[in-house]
């Protein structure tokens, strides 16, 4: 068997032109179909804009900045392109842009951070060569961890998993090489620094970097290469790297530091009303963990756990053994509230690290074992490449603003009647300045109510949205995730458009009394079940009761939160 360091396989003539073909491989993948059509919540390109602007203290510190600055840095070469090449003239034409259709800056995001997220597989290729496997296994190896679909899938958001699961799978690496060979104190370092990354990207890195430290301290002190004392100083060098890159690049974190912490405790609050159980492990987890897209799917859930059981290499077998675990416990601890960007990270490394376990399978005596690894790295592979596939073509397929705003526009005119819908991007349709005036008093009334300054309107949003003639839609008002079950009474801490449930407002007749008669839902099945809040159900089950049915819409793209549609007809609702 192989795995041991070998320096001169880095110098091999071809492996720059492997680095980049790896590379260049994994960037199309995650590029192709990132206009997808729509937005995720936590792709905050207002963030963005205001730095570009000149106002560099956040609006929110949900997320670390560091991924905002990378979008940030994108959307201006984006104006630097487009000044060298003659697509945009100034810097109101740039600004106008963003007023009139800013999917072109979510779409530089998303590409810059395709560019980190595509460092997944050269990361795999250079350990695989450096611990000695031949270059074909380590193209394979490669190949199926860049290809694994839960991180294709992610790479089509600008969102701040991507660095950190780069940044916790070279921690894995350096951790595996650390204990390998002869404790030498470079890899600690490395650990580290790549650590500091991933938590400066999103602090939920620690819940793989926990363990695997955990693991790799134990596992050290008892390797007899090694002293106790050489260990526990390499740790602590460890740990300091690890803050000190941490503390650069979360500079805004650092210098807003009591804000930041001020957002963290609001946070916690949004854990009101779920609580884990052994039952939520089968009943919530499962179906996440083998979802061929958003999580291992079922030929890598089986092969990830026998890898760590047959592994010939200690390192990766413990290391495996603790991610799993820490898996187990983290699905347990949030129960219903599973949410597959909660594993990427576990599902990438524990697939490099399978994958790695199956190729120094190939190199045993007996036949048997030579046949397993084998099996298991093609199995592996075959797998990513058909989940990949699917989310491609999900990323590919019509969106549901083209499906949702041809069925609008035969119901309604810029005039009216007013359009309430689950999400206003989906919808096809630009708001009118008179619907947007309405959300805007809504936050204003809000913020009075909870004696919070929020932003001042824009102004130039509204003049553009006007001049080319919108709709009068508006969206439902849904709380941010975690609050929904929450008590207002209980929440001490209210950011702005972040407010509690506003029981009045998930009354049909509410709405109705303010005129509005068209009404667009999602996933209109899970909002009229028990699995819902209260509110959400009881206001979707009297769309069913007292409206018409007009349309009907399956979109089909769940992985973009785009299903099932249906439009109610309220004008003669009882």
């Amino acid at each position: 068997m192989r795995f041991e360091a070998r320096t001169n396989e880095l110098l091999i003539p071809h492996l720059k032109r492997d680095f980049l073909a790896i590379y260049s491989i994994s960037l199309m993948v995650r590029v192709a179909g990132v206009s997808w059509g729509g937005i995720d919540m936590d792709e905050s390109i207002n963030k963005v804009v205001l730095f570009l602007s000149g106002q560099p203290k956040p609006i929110d510190f949900q997320y670390p900045h560091l991924a905002s600055i990378i979008s940030a840095i994108s959307c201006g070469l984006m104006f630097l392109i487009g000044r060298f090449f003659g697509f945009i003239d100034s810097i109101n034409e740039f600004r106008e842009i963003y007023y009139t259709n800013d999917e072109a800056f979510r779409v530089a995001a998303r590409c810059a951070h395709s560019t980190i997220a595509s460092l997944i597989g050269p990361i795999s290729y250079l350990v695989t060569r450096y611990f000695g496997f031949a270059r074909r296994i380590a193209i394979v190896i490669a190949l199926t961890t860049t290809l694994t679909p839960v991180g294709v899938w992610f790479s089509h958001f600008a969102k701040p998993q991507n660095g950190m699961t780069v940044g916790t799978l070279a921690a894995t690496m350096f951790g595996v090489a650390y204990m390998t060979n002869v404790l030498q104190r470079k890899f600690a370092i490395g650990m580290g620094i790549s650590a500091g990354i991933a938590i400066a990207f999103a602090q939920s890195a620690i819940f793989l970097l926990v363990p695997l430290s955990i693991t790799t301290l134990a596992h050290s002190l008892s390797d007899p290469r090694g002293n106790t004392k050489g260990v526990l100083r390499d740790g602590l060098i460890a740990l300091g790297t690890t803050v000190s890159a941490w503390a650069v690049l979360s500079i805004l974190d650092v210098i807003y530091l009591f804000d930041f912490l001020e957002y963290k405790v609001y946070q916690s609050r949004l854990s009101f009303g779920w609580r884990g159980s052994f039952s939520s492990l089968y009943s919530d987890a499962f179906p996440v963990a083998i979802s061929p897209t958003r999580g291992f799917g079922p030929i890598a859930f089986i092969l990830v756990p026998v890898a760590a059981i047959f592994s010939k290499v200690g390192p990766i077998k413990w290391v495996s053994c603790a991610l799993i675990l820490s898996i187990f416990l983290i699905a347990w601890t949030v129960g219903d509230r599973v949410m597959p960007h909660l594993f990427l990270q576990f599902v990438i490394t524990l697939v490099a690290l399978s994958s790695l376990s199956f190729a120094s399978l190939t190199e045993q005596v007996q036949p048997r074992l030579r046949l397993f690894g084998w099996f298991g790295m093609s199995a592996l592979f075959l797998a990513n490449c058909w989940g990949s596939g699917l989310v491609l073509q999900q990323a590919w397929s019509t969106p549901a603003s083209t499906l949702v705003g041809r069925e609008l526009r035969k119901l309604v005119t810029p005039k009216g009647p007013l359009v309430m819908t689950a999400d206003i991007r989906d919808s096809g349709l630009r708001p009118s300045t008179a619907a947007k005036d309405l959300t805007y008093a809504r936050h204003k009334r809000l913020a009075e109510k909870y004696n919070i300054t929020i932003p001042p309107y824009s102004p130039q949003r509204s003049n553009y949205v006007h001049t080319q003639g919108g709709y009068p839609i508006i969206s439902i008002p849904w709380v941010v995730e975690g609050l929904e079950t929450a008590n207002p009474e209980d929440i001490k801490i209210v950011k702005p458009y972040s407010w509690p449930v506003q029981p009045e407002e998930w009354d049909l007749d509410y709405w109705l009394n303010k005129r509005v008669m068209i009404y667009v839902t999602r996933d209109l099945e899970y909002y009229t079940s028990d699995n819902t809040t209260v509110f959400y159900r009881s206001f979707h089950q009297e769309l069913v009761k007292r409206c018409k049915l007009i349309s009907y819409i399956n979109v089909g793209r769940p992985l973009f939160a785009q299903t099932k549609y249906h439009i109610f007809d309220c004008r003669e609702a009882p």
